[in-house]
């Protein structure tokens, strides 16, 4: 037969187990439940990925028609307009042109073009605005720019 301590020590046992299983489904379901939510408010979900846009790249070397992704366009369009980042994206920050890509005496900030998805890099592709909306991608991580408008 088992004593009152040995019942309340089950007892306390079974309960931790309880949280700590409760807490990873917890999560699990949160981490499901905000993939939805940044699929939901993307502002590039109902483009197509063959959707592109022509555009002039102003790489220093030469100039010449490359394709942009349309929800480049879009991410430019809505940043543009709001003056924010897409929600579930990065973006707002200072860019320094240190590469010297880009036109000099501007101030310039950078965005995502694609939503922040947690524990994954946010890769190579960026979008470069000024104060005058012109907007610039990068495909290769600021080695050449493409200028939207």
């Amino acid at each position: 037969m088992i004593n009152k301590k040995e019942f309340w020590l089950s007892v306390a046992l079974a309960g931790v187990i309880a949280c700590v299983i409760g807490y990873f489904v917890g999560n699990n379901i949160a981490s499901k439940n905000n993939k939805q939510n940044v699929v939901a408010n993307n502002p590039t979900r109902n483009i197509e990925k063959n959707n592109t846009r022509e555009a002039t790249s102003t790489n220093n070397s030469n100039t010449a028609n490359v394709t942009v992704p349309a929800y480049v366009v879009e991410v430019f369009n809505y940043v543009i307009t709001n003056k924010k980042a897409p929600n579930g994206f990065v973006g707002g920050r200072r860019f320094e042109n240190r590469e010297s890509q880009l036109p000099a005496g501007e101030s310039y900030q950078e965005w995502d073009v694609k939503p922040k998805v947690q524990g994954q890099n946010r890769g190579a592709e960026r979008l470069i605005t000024n104060s005058k909306n012109d907007g610039y991608y990068t495909s290769d991580h600021y080695k050449t720019f493409t200028k939207l408008k």
